[in-house]
């Protein structure tokens, strides 16, 4: 995913979330074009690159975002406790759907089941959340925010983990950064056999 960065050279946080969904709606887009005309290895890569960009974006958004979404939006804790329930179904979804063989028919049905899940939660989020903090944010804090998800993204984990908790602050923040490290390891050598 591309930063996006607004006149300033500064990271639009809410311009950065809404490029990620970009990404992995295109990502669901190619993975529903092609999924009956594709080998399984194909298909593993494909869904690999939606497990990536879905790790790394609820990692930030649940170290930078969620909190800024609690602290400054009306029922704010309502919003991120339905949030966060959210990203733990898809965790678990995810964590199945790489442990399913592409060759499994349930593999194409929990992608399915993914692509809605994630639909419905990007829409809520762009219709009710990001508009509402907009308005609650200055310019300069929209930037701060963007600044430290492109931070977070560096260390993000690029794999589900739903056993690890949702939130916690800085104790959430290292360990996703722990988490981020181990699977980036595991990534490149698994990219080297």
């Amino acid at each position: 995913m591309a930063q996006e960065t607004d006149r300033d050279g500064g990271s639009d946080a809410i311009e950065l979330i809404l490029e990620d969904h970009r990404t992995v709606d295109e990502l669901f887009d190619r993975f529903e074009a092609v999924t009956d005309t594709v080998d399984s290895a194909e298909k593993r890569e494909l869904v690999s690159q939606i497990v990536r960009e879905l790790s790394i974006h609820a990692s930030i958004e649940e170290q930078v975002f969620y909190p800024a979404v609690r602290e400054r939006l009306p029922q704010g804790d309502e919003v991120v406790h339905e949030s966060l329930d959210e990203h733990q179904a898809v965790k678990e979804l995810l964590a199945a759907i790489e442990d399913t063989d592409p060759a499994d028919p349930k593999f194409d049905e929990r992608v399915t089941m993914l692509i809605r899940e994630v639909r419905h939660h990007v829409e809520e989020e762009e219709r009710d959340i990001l508009p509402a903090l907009r308005a609650q944010l200055g310019d300069e804090a929209v930037r701060e925010m963007g600044a430290a998800m492109l931070r977070a993204k560096e260390t993000a984990p690029t794999h589900p983990h739903p056993s690890a908790p949702n939130e916690g602050g800085v104790l959430k923040a290292m360990g996703d950064r722990a988490m981020g490290v181990v699977d980036r390891v595991a990534d490149e050598v698994n990219d080297q056999t």
